[in-house]
């Protein structure tokens, strides 16, 4: 069977199972976004994936789906999905922070479950040059005189340096690492307009489409490079 028979049934039974959703988030009055749509397609893609393949560890497949999920929960809070009931003030772009730190701590362990070997001092050196990089652009373009939003989104550098930083160290060992640093860079960079425009109150022409365009790519690209990977040994 090829791969294309293999996941035939994933995309019609994910096009009936997101109409159904939103149909659901009508019927409660809840707010439908395009990142939604996005979202679901992908956590949809991924428990599929996890269903039918057998290559990669039980714990590193429940990893992907659980990093999947917590996206959506930041995306919920961060569209304020549920504003036609109440309020979250404040919050909403906290709570939205600590939704995709937590599905991007998921993926990272996913990553660390692929066992690839790594050289300790390309490690030290990539973490060094990437979290100094994102600081200095934080404190550029991000930090508002050190308020709690400011301190926050420097927080979070964490869930999105810590991925990059160690695919950059495997950078020439597998094709998906290669993928990972240049989707985790896409995903900075969205996040980093919507701090800048957020955050720091800059006025961003086209932010909107920018955030989104930059968004949609880098998640489904580094969830295409999470499947996309392959343990060493199985090359070999």
């Amino acid at each position: 069977m090829n791969k294309i028979q293999k996941y035939s049934l994933i995309v019609p039974v994910s096009v009936v199972l997101m109409w159904l959703l939103s149909e659901l988030y009508g019927a409660l009055d809840l707010i439908w976004s395009n990142g939604f749509t996005l979202q679901y397609a992908l956590i949809f893609f991924l428990l599929g994936y996890a269903l039918i393949e057998n290559e990669k560890p039980v714990l590193v497949k429940i990893f992907l789906v659980l990093g999947g999920v917590f996206c959506l929960v930041g995306d919920t809070f961060l569209a304020n999905a549920f504003r036609n009931h109440f309020s979250l003030g404040g919050l909403r772009m906290p709570l939205g922070m600590a939704g995709f730190f937590i599905g991007h701590t998921f993926w990272y362990l996913a990553i660390l479950g692929f066992k690839d070997p790594l050289d300790k001092k390309r490690m030290y050196v990539s973490f060094g040059v990437t979290f100094g990089v994102l600081i200095i652009l934080w404190f550029l373009l991000i930090n508002n005189n050190f308020d709690l939003l400011s301190i926050l989104a420097l927080v979070y550098c964490i869930a999105l340096g810590t991925p990059l930083a160690h695919s950059i160290a495997q950078f020439g060992k597998q094709p998906a690492y290669k993928l990972l640093t240049v989707f985790y860079t896409i995903f900075i960079l969205s996040d980093m307009i919507i701090g800048m425009k957020d955050i720091k109150g800059m006025d961003i022409p086209a932010a909107g489409f920018l955030i989104w365009f930059t968004y949609i790519i880098a998640l489904a690209g580094i969830v295409y490079s999470l499947v996309l990977h392959r343990k060493m040994q199985e090359n070999a």
